[in-house]
């Protein structure tokens, strides 16, 4: 068998060189078996955060997340004998190992799962799970000498749902599982975590300038420390002693992680920091955002291609999440709390998120431009105050991240933006809307003569009186209000070229729509009162009154 694995996330994999390793370790008519897993409960786990140092927290357990996943992973390679050659994906919670199919291995398999279920459970209960399961497969499958990948794929994740609905089955199994399950916890009625808010029991500890926590908030808060003052967790090996004082076991399975001092020290800002914006509205942006329809992609691509294949692309898709997206985020200022797999999670001073959302989606549309298919992204925006509860703005965000995903423009579906409750079509919307909103913040700043802020008030309140249901409008008497506040509006600002250009564009894309929306052609479902109007709020929220 191979050597147990030792280091992670190689750049090149040699899966093939699996493939062969395992086949000659089987006798079997389907020589190999594919282990799936996915663990459950990491976006609740990660947003579950009460304290007002919330940023600097979230830091540590979104690390924490990725080395339990790592954990896991490591467990299983170890416990078979495998190398990281036989990791055919890996992102996000989400694995997917290659391993001989005999008989020991599948009975050292059903042992290793059961010892990590039990002990992810006696550690964080059924907060945090993992479903594991195992198909086999056939040499020819693997290397997509069959279109019958893409079956056992589906299969799998069958297996690996049902799994998932019956979290904790084996536990409960267990000796005294149902107590252990069911009962409830000895608890001290005036102890709750300063993290989590949850009452902890006389087993928790106390953590200066934080408070009373449980032992893992304790170590999770700790991991956050190092990684502000420059280190980076790295993996011991399974016989390697540790060389430093903090060393973390995720979920005490057996893995290890010390802190390695890194070149760059890692910069963590305030909510109430991140929220400072001389030239507007002080808010946060919380950003959810992930690919469309990955899952029946790489189902496609299962039919069609190898399991070499299908890993190459898993792997550059989780590179692209978590590394181009970081560099962006750092150039702007925001901050990736999560990124694996095909999602992420940032938060940042709201304008400045919108803006790096639409730069992921650029840099992502140049990934996408050499690959096969329709490849798009999605995005939510929630804008929040600084000290709105971190899990509330994930959901929120959540709640725009799915208009997106509804959103259709014309014929096409997803591949939009939503935020202030307006999904707008990356391509067709959402650029012709966003020129728009500059237009009218730059009128607005103009120190000679500015656009008066009740204009964009006026045709706010026109859109919200014009009774628009499926992008029609029902009240007509809108149009005659709307012609005189800018009629009125053209006698007072006679001679500003820029601003008469602008009111008179107004005038005549409302009343006589003409497929333009500040003068730039558009594709939309949308009236074009409604477009303005979102335009108007945008640019409110950007701008502030120097006076």
């Amino acid at each position: 068998m191979s050597e147990p694995s030792t280091t992670t996330n190689p750049t090149i994999v040699n899966l093939e060189g699996a493939i062969s390793s395992c086949l000659s370790q089987s006798s079997s008519s389907k020589p190999l078996l594919l282990i799936g897993g996915d663990m459950s409960g990491i976006q609740p786990f990660l947003y579950q955060i009460v304290s007002s140092k919330a940023a600097k927290n979230l830091k540590g357990r979104s690390c924490y997340l990725d080395l339990l996943a790592k954990s896991v992973v490591e467990s299983l390679l170890r416990g078979l004998h495998l190398n990281r050659n036989h990791v055919v994906c890996e992102s996000g919670g989400t694995f997917v190992l290659l391993a001989a199919n005999a008989p020991d291995v599948k009975s050292e398999l059903e042992h290793i799962v059961q010892g990590i279920e039990a002990n992810i459970f006696s550690c964080h209960g059924i907060a945090l799970t993992v479903a594991i399961s195992s198909v086999e497969i056939t040499a020819d499958e693997a290397r997509g000498k069959t279109t019958t990948l893409a079956d056992r794929w589906s299969e799998l994740f069958t297996k690996r749902e049902t799994k998932k609905n019956a979290k904790c089955a084996s536990i409960i199994m267990g000796n005294n599982g149902y107590a252990n399950l069911f009962s409830p916890n000895p608890i001290n009625g005036d102890k709750v975590d300063a993290i989590t808010g949850e009452d902890i029991s006389d087993d928790g500890v106390y953590v200066k300038d934080v408070g009373h926590v449980t032992q893992i908030n304790k170590d999770i808060i700790e991991l956050g420390l190092q990684l502000r003052n420059g280190c980076t967790p790295v993996m011991l090996g399974a016989d390697e002693p540790p060389i430093n004082d903090f060393i973390i076991e995720p979920a005490h399975l057996g893995v290890k992680f010390r802190l390695a001092k890194s070149r760059v020290l890692s910069s963590v800002q305030t909510f109430e920091k991140m929220c400072e914006n001389e030239d507007g509205l002080e808010r946060l942006g919380v950003l959810r955002m992930d690919v469309d329809d990955l899952g029946a992609k790489f189902q496609e691509y299962a039919r069609t291609q190898s399991l070499e294949a299908y890993s190459h692309l898993s792997r550059e898709l989780d590179a692209f999440f978590k590394n181009k997206v970081n560099k962006l985020c750092e150039s702007c200022g925001c901050y990736l709390l999560y990124g694996g797999g095909d999602d992420l999670f940032v938060v940042g001073q709201w304008s400045e998120v919108i803006s790096l959302a639409s730069a992921i989606k650029a840099e992502f549309s140049t990934w996408a431009h050499s690959r096969s298919g329709n490849w798009s992204l999605s995005a939510g925006v929630a804008i929040v105050k600084a000290k709105y509860p971190i899990i509330e703005g994930a959901k929120e965000s959540g709640d725009e991240e799915s208009n997106a995903k509804s959103h259709r423009c014309g014929e096409i579906s997803k591949n939009s933006i939503s935020f202030m409750g307006t999904p707008l079509n990356w391509d067709k919307e959402f650029v012709a809307v966003q020129l728009l909103e500059r237009k009218l913040v730059k009128c607005l700043n103009d120190k000679s003569s500015p656009l008066p802020k009740s204009f964009l008030n006026k045709i706010m309140r026109h859109a919200a009186q014009a009774h628009i249901v499926s992008h029609k409008v029902n009240d007509v008497s809108i149009y005659w209000h709307l012609s005189y506040d800018i009629k009125r509006a053209l006698e007072r600002f006679k001679g500003n070229s820029e601003l008469e250009s602008l009111l008179k564009t107004c005038h005549q894309e409302i009343c006589t729509p003409n497929n333009h929306i500040g003068g730039t052609a558009i594709v939309t479902d949308y009236h074009p009162l409604e477009l303005w109007a979102f335009a108007c709020r945008w640019a409110e929220l950007e701008y502030r009154n120097n006076d």
